[in-house]
């Protein structure tokens, strides 16, 4: 084998485990880099929603926007949504999120929202359903945009 031949076989192995490295750095979405929107069937009355409204919305201490009753709908608590709407929205990790739910249970029987996978189609489909997705996952038309964050 010549010299030649033998430094390209040598190159190949670290040109593949730069290349791999490089892929498995990048995750699958920059969590907290994409907008959030909150979003809400079309038939509530609202248009708009404090980031304070939120919240309570979402700890179920307020049911109602307007003349709207709502139901708060999560996204599922393994998902890059769900952590960082809890860290924008709530101000707590999941894991916080749902210790506080835990507690909730005990203290007042209060259950936490639904989780669903498709939170806009789940918004669509209730018509009380108030959830969140990113930017990217919105469709328009299908629920209306309460607060962009």
């Amino acid at each position: 084998m010549t010299h030649h031949n033998r430094t390209r076989l040598l190159c190949i192995p670290a040109v593949l485990t730069a290349v791999l490295l490089a892929f498995s750095a990048a995750p699958e979405r920059a969590t907290g880099a994409e907008t959030i929107y909150i979003i809400a069937n079309n038939s509530i009355a609202a248009a708009s929603l404090s980031m304070a409204e939120a919240r309570l919305i979402f700890q179920k201490e307020k049911t109602r926007l307007g003349s709207s009753a709502v139901m708060p709908i999560h996204a599922r608590k393994d998902s890059s949504l769900r952590a960082d709407f809890a860290a924008r929205v709530l101000n707590m990790s999941v894991q916080e999120e749902i210790g506080y739910w835990e507690a909730q249970k005990v203290q007042s029987g209060k259950q936490p929202p639904a989780e669903l996978g498709d939170t806009v189609k789940a918004v669509f489909s209730m018509k009380s359903g108030i959830s969140y997705c990113y930017a990217s996952q919105y469709r328009s038309g299908v629920a209306k945009i309460l607060l962009k964050i």
